[in-house]
């Protein structure tokens, strides 16, 4: 019975290591990306370490799952652990901008955060109430956003 167990966690514990090594290197793939496109979008150093955290975390979990580590590197996992989280529900400045242009350009222009900048009616504009108001645009108060599909009325 021993015997069986050993070896039916041994084929979990393979299983769980190559899952983990999978995910790491697609989420590696997804930071080389990111980071060509920061090269030539000139992003700045806190977009770059919002993309790498993830891919520590990963690491640091298939090394916290499969080896036996240090303390010194369980705490540092532990940190890193917890500033991704933090950084889930609280983006830094730079990283908000770049998820605000993004989230413009996916929804077609109806939801534009202050501070974009998006063409509205052939016009490279910065998004803020003047500028919505003055191409007769939706603007939201709660949100600071700017509807650039629906005109006002």
């Amino acid at each position: 019975m021993k015997k069986s167990l050993n070896g039916i966690l041994f084929y979990l514990k393979v299983l769980l290591s190559l899952s983990l090594t999978l995910l790491i290197g697609l989420i590696s793939l997804v930071f080389v990306f990111n980071t060509l496109f920061a090269l030539v979008g000139g992003f700045d150093v806190q977009v770059l370490f919002s993309v790498a955290l993830p891919v520590f975390v990963v690491v640091g979990a298939w090394v916290v799952t499969i080896k036996k580590t240090s303390p010194y590197f369980k705490l540092s996992f532990a940190l890193a652990l917890f500033l991704y989280f933090y950084l889930l529900f609280n983006p830094l400045p730079s990283v908000k901008k770049v998820h605000d242009t993004y989230f413009c350009l996916d929804s077609g222009g109806a939801y534009c955060a202050e501070g974009v900048k998006t063409k509205i009616d052939e016009d490279l504009v910065e998004i803020n109430k003047e500028n919505c108001l003055k191409y007769n645009r939706e603007w939201d108060d709660d949100r600071k956003w700017c509807n650039l599909n629906r005109e006002r009325q």
